[in-house]
């Protein structure tokens, strides 16, 4: 996963239409990371596409086509619900069809929050209920350098730039902007 062209064919292959579908009633299709009704959602998709022919053509330029000499990826997993097994095996079955592995891994709470905390967990399931309705709260929570739930361990100076842009911003119109292009940016 050290190569952005493998975490983009993983992302390109994960059918989330179909994971949808599943559960229709209870799920939405995600365009990006804020949601519908928080201030600075845009309906527009800023998550990359179901696109697996351009996964598979993505790994042939990283070297790994079919995905060749790639370890398994490994998921650490908390839920054992019937719809998070069902989620699981929508995404394996999305990575196999390009040739990528997934190793889930069932953990115990304590030890995915040990691993998010060291960031020595490649791919994690984690859920998030939006407690406070800001656009802040999701973005800078997760993304800024050096957060305590920067899970991701984004390190990315324009990215700072912007969440500190969007943080001291007084008007309601030109945050929501602000926190729209953090938004593309990370993704």
């Amino acid at each position: 996963l050290d190569d952005a062209r493998v975490r983009q064919a993983a992302a390109l292959t994960i059918d989330r239409e179909a994971l949808v579908r599943q559960s229709p009633t209870r799920r939405r299709l995600a365009v990006g990371i804020l949601p519908p009704g928080m201030s600075g959602y845009s309906p527009d998709l800023k998550a990359l596409p179901h696109d697996p022919e351009r996964a598979r053509q993505l790994l042939a330029e990283a070297g790994h086509p079919g995905g060749r000499g790639l370890e398994p990826i490994v998921l650490y997993n908390v839920s054992r619900s019937k719809a998070s097994l069902a989620v699981l095996g929508q995404i394996r079955a999305n990575l196999e069809s390009i040739g990528l592995r997934l190793d889930v891994r069932d953990v115990s709470w304590s030890e995915l929050t040990r691993r998010t905390d060291e960031h020595s967990a490649p791919a994690f399931i984690l859920s998030w209920i939006a407690d406070l309705t800001d656009p802040d709260a999701f973005l800078r929570t997760l993304f800024k350098s050096g957060g305590p739930t920067n899970y991701f361990d984004l390190h990315d100076a324009k990215t700072d730039e912007l969440l500190e842009a969007g943080a001291r911003e007084l008007n309601p119109v030109t945050r929501a902007r602000i926190y729209r292009e953090a938004e593309r940016h990370i993704l």
